[in-house]
Order: C-alpha cells, then structure tokens, then sequence
C-alpha cells in the first residue's frame, strides 16, 4: 500500500516544531513526503538540522520532495546533516530539492548533497533546482557533472542550475550527460544564463545525442541576456535521438534575429519529423513578426504526426490577424492533431473567426484559444 505524506513548514514550525514533526516518526512505512516552506528567515540552519534528524527514520521512503526557497541561511553543517539523512533512504528512486535563490548555498554544500546522491543506487528520477545562487562556481557544477557519470540508470533529469556569472555552463554540464544512457526524460532551465559571444553549447548538444533512450526534451532559454538563443547545431543531434516524441523550447524575453536564428530554430523541428507532443513558448518575445510566424507555421505543416500543441505568444506585439490565418491554415492540415492551445494575448487585435475555425475540425478534440483577454475552449 503506497502512503503519501505532505507538510507544510512556516514561521511557527520553529517554535513548535516537535508538535509538529511528531507523527513523522510514527509514519515507518511512509512511501512518499514532500516538505514545502522553510521560508524562515533567522540566523542559523537549526530548523534543518532538526528535519534531517526526523527524516532519518523514514529508511522506506521512495518519493522525496523539498523546497527551500530563498533560504538564506543553510550552512554546510546542516546540508551534512541533511545529506546525512538522505544517505538512509536506500530505496529511494524519485528525489526532488528546490534551492533557488539560497545565496548561502555554495559550493562545499553541494559537494556534501553529491556525496550521498552518488551512493543512491535505486534513483531513477532527479530534479535539483540551483537557479540564482551565486555562491556556485564551477567548481560546483563540475561536482555536479562528476555526481552524473555515477548515474548510468537514470531515467528522468531535470537541472536548473542557470547562473548569470558563468557563461561557461554548457560546457561543464557536457560531460555529465554523456553517460546517462538510459535517460528518458530530459530537462534543463538556462533561465537568465549568461550569455556572450564566447558561450558555446556545441559540446553539450553533442552530448545530448548519445541519449538513444530520450522521449522528452524540454529547453529553457528565458530571459538569457536578451540575446539569441543558442541553437546552433542543436538540429544535427536532434537527428540522433530517434525515439523523440516530446520537444518543449522556451524564448520568453528573449530576442531572434528574422533571418539565421529562426533558420535554425525550423531546421531543429525539422529534424524531428516523428514528433507527436510540440511546445513553443515565445511570451514577450522581442522581436516577433509576421515573417517568423509564416516559417514556423510552414515548418509545423511538415510535421504530420503532431497530436498536441502549445504555442505561446501573449506580448508579441508584433503579430497581427493575418499572421495569425497562416498558422490556423497549416495546423488545420495536420491529420492526426488532436489538442491544440494557442495564447495570443497583448498581440495586435485577433478575429474570432481563427478560433471557430478550428473548433469546426472534426479532429481537434481540446482546443483552447486565448486572445485580446479573452479565452475560448473546445
């Protein structure tokens, strides 16, 4: 019988904290826990120290979630003693740890997290969200690349660990993924990365491509510097990836040129063409236009094994009811689509006639429609 066990950790954890925690060492047999909170802002990591003593005596645990938003005040004493506890949970196969925007959390803690991840043998799903915390240099990121290598059997890998100091990212992730032959699902948010004219992602596209096993890729580029995304040779090892089905890419606030950044962003899902689940977010793309939106529309057309879409353009201002008929026309010529959501909020005023148009395809079985503040759904 599978358990599920949730708490919640505010202020007032700290002054009842043992009222709390209480029935956590009744709950032996708990399968899966999330903690959510730890949002406490004092001068030590007392309150860490304490859970990870509790967490100790849950050696059957197989689902593990934690958030730590904004914590200001984990040290590598209490990550030892945190690392210590998960260190005990031998039949653990799902870990989740959200640490975003901890500027304590440096690179001695982390070394600490990956001693004991590398020792957790029956982990098949890992997501570890490092966004914003500056303390990490890439001597962390090589830890956590070295951690990688020791996880052959992995089957899901979700990394935030974007940082606007260290445009040299990409490349000390590469050598991680290599070895994750066995991965199904793949995700990675460059949320505000830096990036300059000497950050090359070559090396970690060419990693990607030994990943025979993937199903699921999905890309953050959001708000990275207002620059291009970096997509170049990302289509040659997409090609790699046979058994592909799933492809989701974010742009938001971020900046294509109309000519040779959008050419590669078409050849990367024309490198695909047995794709069934596509998402494209470009919300508050910069320079969004007509012209970008009738390649990508033609483009999307050719693939005639898509069943599902999301295209996201809310703030392009840029686009207008015209652009819009295009795309409307080629996704009414896939055969086999069967949801589709399309947001063209803050856009140029959009006619209704795109949506029932829609609507009236026979195939289409979800469909949702947002413009002008408005939302329609089928």
């Amino acid at each position: 019988m599978l358990l599920n066990y949730e708490y919640t950790l505010w202020d007032e954890t700290t002054i009842y904290f043992k009222e709390v925690f209480q029935p956590i060492e009744k709950l032996k047999r708990v399968n899966e826990l999330s903690l959510f909170g730890f949002q406490v802002d004092i001068q030590n990591d007392v309150t860490l120290q304490k859970v990870s003593e509790k967490l100790k005596s849950l050696s059957s645990l197989r689902t593990f979630t934690a958030y730590f938003p904004c914590a200001d005040w984990i040290s590598l004493r209490g990550m030892r003693h945190f690392s210590n506890a998960l260190s005990q949970m031998k039949q653990l196969s799902k870990l989740s740890l959200h640490f975003e925007n901890c500027p304590s959390l440096d690179d001695q803690c982390l070394h600490a997290l990956f001693k004991t991840l590398k020792k957790q043998k029956n982990l098949q799903s890992l997501e570890l969200d490092f966004r914003t915390c500056r303390m990490i240099t890439g001597k962390g990121l090589k830890d956590l690349t070295s951690t990688l290598k020791r996880m052959q059997f992995l089957k899901e890998l979700c990394l935030g660990v974007a940082n606007q100091t260290h445009k040299n990212t990409p490349d000390l992730l590469a050598p991680g993924l290599t070895h994750l032959i066995s991965l199904n699902k793949l995700k990675i948010d460059f949320t505000d990365l830096y990036v300059s004219q000497d950050t090359d992602f070559s090396s970690l596209w060419t990693s990607s491509a030994h990943l025979n096993s993937l199903r699921v890729l999905s890309l953050d580029f959001s708000s990275t510097a207002h620059r291009s995304p970096p997509l170049k040779n990302l289509s040659t090892n997409l090609k790699s990836l046979i058994h592909l089905h799933t492809l989701s890419l974010s742009f938001r606030f971020c900046s294509i040129d109309s000519g040779l950044e959008t050419d590669l962003l078409v050849q990367c899902l024309q490198s695909i063409p047995s794709l069934n689940n596509l998402t494209l977010d470009f919300s508050h793309f910069e320079n969004m236009d007509g012209h970008i939106l009738k390649q990508l529309s033609l483009c999307l057309g050719a693939l005639t094994n898509l069943s599902e879409v999301s295209l996201l353009f809310n703030g392009c201002q840029g686009l207008g009811d015209a652009d819009v008929e295009i795309l409307v026309c080629e996704l009414g010529r896939l055969p086999n689509l069967h949801s589709v959501k399309l947001n063209f909020v803050g856009c140029e005023p959009i006619k209704s006639t795109h949506y029932e148009a829609l609507k009236v395809n026979k195939n289409i079985k979800n469909l949702t429609f947002d413009y002008q503040k408005c939302e329609f759904s089928k």
